[in-house]
């Protein structure tokens, strides 16, 4: 338990040095990892010359765990529709929800999850026309359309999220630390100049981060290069930084517990990375890129992952726990008309605090795996 509460607060780490980074990476000059300096500015210039107001979602996420202690899993999902966004259809007045007012959108998302016990399908659609939120699926609604204002939607979702989630402030009466507090610890301890020269030495961690162009490929008549900028994490276990990275994260906890940060040893620096680095059998995520090979922008985005992990340490079996992830989205018929009607019928969803009522909850109609 001990070393999975750990490798949680290093992966944590890790998510910080992605915001803090990029500095030491700009003082070295931003190498381009591989990439030729013609596809760098190609993929560069993408982003900035994206100013579509609308366009098609096409995109997938799967996910497969072999290895597992419940058994091998799979997630297959599929989803398409249109997105737009109409600035003049603003809500007045409306704060951080105003731009709400000026979102049009329709989805419909397939999903098939499957475990070593049970198979479940399921089909939702979700339209946003004039700041109301409309959702039918098969499981969620029972197959009928039942309606929200988005504003007040995600008012109450994130009302929800502040009283579970123990980073804004605990549940269930617990004091736990502040995200303010966490994070004034985390610059205190991230201003250390071991941890500062461990920063910039990550970009140049041999074979860390590759990047390269593949194949070209098709989307919606356009001809897009495929940019991928991998990540991989064993490489990342192997180097002095790593062990630097180490000592600061174990520093964080110490302080989150009230402990003096100083007190942390080599001993358990080396302790905990020998234990990463012979626990992370394959890790990398790779980030991919569709951009128009003729300056054309951004035309699709995704990320996957590939890990396997030897749980003997927490589970006693040999056989490695193995997951892959995949998501692609591609973006087509930018800046083309969208229109999204209004679904007829639609009844609303019971908000919570209103009297004898709760949010309809998704059940998982399970049956037996083929």
């Amino acid at each position: 338990m001990k070393f999975t509460i750990r490798f949680a607060v290093v992966l944590v780490i890790i998510a910080m040095i992605a915001a803090i980074a990029p500095k030491s990476v700009q003082a070295q000059g931003s190498p381009n990892f591989g990439l030729s300096d013609a596809d760098a500015k190609l993929l560069k210039d993408s982003f900035s010359s994206f100013k579509a107001k609308s366009f098609q979602m096409d995109y997938t996420f799967k996910v497969n765990v072999t290895g597992a202690p419940n058994g091998d899993a799979t997630v297959d999902v599929t989803g398409s529709g249109p997105f737009a966004f109409d600035a003049t259809k603003m809500t007045p007045g409306g704060g951080q929800m105003a731009a709400l007012g000026g979102l049009t959108f329709q989805n419909v998302i397939s999903a098939n999850v499957t475990s070593a016990k049970t198979t479940m399908n399921s089909t939702t659609e979700i339209r946003i026309v004039d700041g109301e939120i409309y959702v039918k699926g098969d499981m969620a609604t029972k197959g009928k359309w039942m309606k929200a204002n988005l504003a007040d939607a995600l008012k109450t979702a994130q009302s929800s999220m502040t009283k579970m989630n123990p980073m804004m402030g605990g549940a269930g009466g617990v004091a736990t630390p502040s995200a303010a507090g966490m994070q004034a610890a985390a610059m205190t301890i991230f201003s250390d100049p071991d941890v500062q020269t461990a920063l910039a030495q990550i970009p140049n961690i041999p074979g860390f981060i590759v990047a390269k162009r593949g194949a070209d490929q098709t989307v919606d008549t356009v001809t897009v290069a495929t940019i991928t900028v991998t990540a991989d994490f064993t490489k990342f276990a192997a180097s002095p930084a790593f062990k630097s990275l180490i000592k600061a994260g174990l520093k964080f906890q110490a302080t989150q517990k009230g402990a003096d940060p100083t007190t942390v040893t080599d001993d358990q620096v080396t302790s905990f990375a020998t234990i990463a680095q012979s626990t992370l059998k394959k890790g990398t995520i790779t980030l991919t890129f569709l951009v128009g090979a003729k300056g054309e922008g951004i035309r699709g985005f995704g990320f996957s992952v590939d890990a396997s992990v030897d749980s003997s340490m927490m589970t006693g079996k040999t056989t490695p726990i193995n997951a892959t992830v995949d998501f692609l989205i591609k973006l087509s018929k930018l800046d083309q008309p969208v229109t999204v009607d209004v679904p007829a019928g639609a009844t609303d969803f019971p908000m919570p605090g209103a009297s004898g009522s709760t949010m309809p909850q998704a059940t998982m109609e399970a049956t037996s795996a083929q």
